[in-house]
């Protein structure tokens, strides 16, 4: 996936469009973001 994709990288959902206003080149949803940062 590219940066600013609409679906996650990691579980293929939706990346909501307010998350992807604010950070156009989110590639996770939030949750998997912080699964992520911890590591997980």
């Amino acid at each position: 996936m590219q940066a600013g994709s609409v679906l996650c990288i990691d579980c293929d959902t939706a990346i909501p469009p307010a998350r992807r206003a604010a950070l156009p080149s989110a590639t996770r949803c939030v949750d998997c973001q912080e699964k992520h940062e911890r590591g997980k």
